[in-house]
């Protein structure tokens, strides 16, 4: 992030390159993950993240407007048993004139707001609306709480950096009501604080979900015609599903193998 030949970057962008598995710190050098403009090095930080599966690279100064960069990642960065990677990696992005000053916002949780009579190996989601910094996703940032407080267990961000999920160490209380918050801690790639905001959820007795969701309605049906060119596309489960799951990548609407352009919401109270 950004994608190789992106264009309109923001001067105080900062930089993330996801690897397939846990990388050795000591072979993230200076030399070997760079960001250069016209064959010069640009000064960056760099910070594994995400359990050390993924580099952030924080340039020490703004970049300079309308310029190309190259990111590029040596054949000598290896996992932590000393595998190297298979070929070296180059980038290129390019400038626009403005700085990122606009705050990122949660647009979905799972579960929704509200909702009680939920297992006890529920976990917490939280969609954003950009990218965020995975290293400001901690018990302080995204803290979930119970009658005794706040909570034990493991974060993770999704591959994207536009969800981040709690995953509770030991199984929840039954019928016990827990409060979800998220704070101006959690930052954006560029470091804006997230609007904050917070809810609560409510367990039952079942210990575990593990049923898979059904696809119960489709509207329009499946065969219909004449339906209205600005027709949505309303899609209802037997249960409420996970809003970071679904994407343009696992929910597609196509014509003749062509997906059309659109956008998702949700209606949790309906399972759709």
């Amino acid at each position: 992030n950004p994608v190789d030949g992106a264009t309109g970057i923001f001067t105080n962008q900062t930089f993330t390159v996801q690897f397939s598995e846990t990388l050795n710190p000591a072979t993230v050098t200076a030399a070997s993950v760079q960001l250069t403009a016209g064959g010069s090095p640009v000064a960056v930080q760099r910070t594994l993240t995400n359990s050390g599966s993924a580099v952030v690279l924080v340039p020490d100064q703004l970049l300079s407007p309308t310029t190309t960069y190259t990111f590029t990642v040596a054949a000598t960065v290896t996992d932590a048993a000393s595998n190297a990677l298979a070929a070296s990696f180059t980038s290129t992005f390019t400038t626009t004139t403005t700085i990122d000053n606009f705050r990122p916002s949660v647009v979905n949780t799972s579960p929704s707001a509200g909702i009680g009579n939920l297992p006890l190996n529920t976990r917490v989601t939280i969609v954003f609306d950009e990218r965020i910094n995975p290293a400001t996703i901690t018990s302080a940032s995204f803290p979930i709480s119970g009658p005794s407080g706040v909570i034990t267990g493991s974060y993770s961000v999704a591959a994207d950096q536009l969800s981040a999920t709690f995953t509770p160490a030991a199984p929840l209380l039954t019928f016990t009501n827990y409060s979800v918050s998220y704070n101006t801690n959690i930052r954006d790639l560029v470091g804006n604080s997230l609007n904050a905001g917070s809810l609560s959820f409510g367990t039952g007795s079942l210990i575990s979900d593990a049923t898979s969701p059904q696809v119960t309605v489709i509207s329009p049906g499946t065969g219909t015609t004449g339906s209205a060119t600005n027709a949505p596309i309303v899609v209802l489960f037997s249960e409420p599903v996970g809003p970071s799951t679904v994407t343009n990548q696992t929910m597609v609407v196509s014509t003749e193998g062509v997906p059309v352009p659109g956008s998702f919401t949700f209606d949790p109270c309906q399972n759709n």
